[in-house]
């Protein structure tokens, strides 16, 4: 609580007062000490009037005095009791306003530790939705583990079909190759033989003068061998045509499986490392011991 204007008013008057006082006093005091006989008489003729004794005046004078003195005393005691009653209203004025002070300073604090409170609940609520999709990414991490080694068993199945199509493809080429070669050598031989047998034909022809004694049965024959090797040729022609272009198929379907089987290790494992940098990044941290084997390349 402040100080009143009146109050101030009131406590400048008294010390006007005790002032005055104590100056009358002090001027009563030594008139009544330094004086003469004759100038204390008077005094006392003065302040008492006439008709009563010195002796007893004195007395009275030196009542008073003390009286005076007491009163003196209480006055400065009261005024040392105001003054210090002041001082401690004016600390404890100070008091309150740090007080005030303080009081909005603690509920700053309390509203920034609810914020911080709300904050935490929230970040709590967060970290149980992530543990959450983590036990979710674990359990898709070891199905993708299970997938990943299924993959890589097709994959390796796929590898050795190809390598052995590869070799049954090599292997059929060249033994098409090699009858090609060989029916493509008995071609001219015939041919030749053919010519022979001709040129044998035209000397008996010419040596018997009949043709169709010799000629109609052997250039018959030769020619039906001839008809049946060429068809021959022309089928294991197609025969070998079809197989190129089965096998070239069935390779490359291989290539295109094992392409594709590449292609799902590929996003698999790019999946999983993007689970472990999601991870290290949410929790400031390195991926489990556990989950380590699914990121190896």
């Amino acid at each position: 609580m402040g100080t009143t204007p009146q109050e101030e008013a009131l406590v400048m008057m008294l010390c006007e007062e005790a002032h005055d006082v104590r100056a009358k006093f002090r001027a009563l005091c030594n008139k009544l000490n330094g004086g003469s006989d004759a100038e204390k008489k008077e005094f006392l003729e003065t302040v008492l009037g006439d008709g009563q004794t010195v002796t007893y005046e004195i007395e009275q004078l030196y009542q008073q005095r003390n009286e005076l003195l007491h009163l003196i005393e209480q006055f400065e005691r009261s005024n040392s009791k105001l003054k210090k009653f002041l001082q401690h209203q004016y600390h404890l004025e100070a008091e309150h306003g740090i007080i005030n002070d303080q009081y909005d300073k603690l509920k700053t604090y309390i509203d920034e530790n609810r914020q911080i409170k709300r904050l935490l609940i929230d970040r709590e609520n967060d970290n149980i939705a992530l543990q959450t999709e983590l036990e979710h990414i674990k359990t898709q991490s070891i199905g993708f583990d299970t997938m990943k080694t299924s993959l890589e068993h097709n994959r390796a199945h796929l590898q050795r079909q190809l390598y052995t199509k590869e070799g049954e493809i090599h292997r059929l080429q060249s033994a098409l190759r090699h009858l090609l070669n060989t029916k493509t050598y008995e071609s001219p031989s015939i041919n030749k033989q053919n010519d022979w047998k001709k040129t044998d034909f035209k000397i008996r022809d010419d040596i018997y003068g009949s043709k169709e004694r010799f000629l109609p049965k052997d250039t018959f024959d030769l020619e039906q061998q001839i008809a049946r090797l060429r068809l021959e040729y022309t089928q294991l022609k197609q025969e070998k045509d079809e197989l190129e272009r089965r096998f070239t198929s069935q390779l490359t379907e291989l290539r295109d499986k094992l392409e594709q089987s590449n292609n799902n290790n590929r996003s698999m494992q790019n999946y999983i490392n993007s689970i472990k940098t999601a991870y290290t990044t949410l929790f400031n941290d390195t991926l489990p011991t556990s989950l380590t084997r699914y990121t190896t390349t």
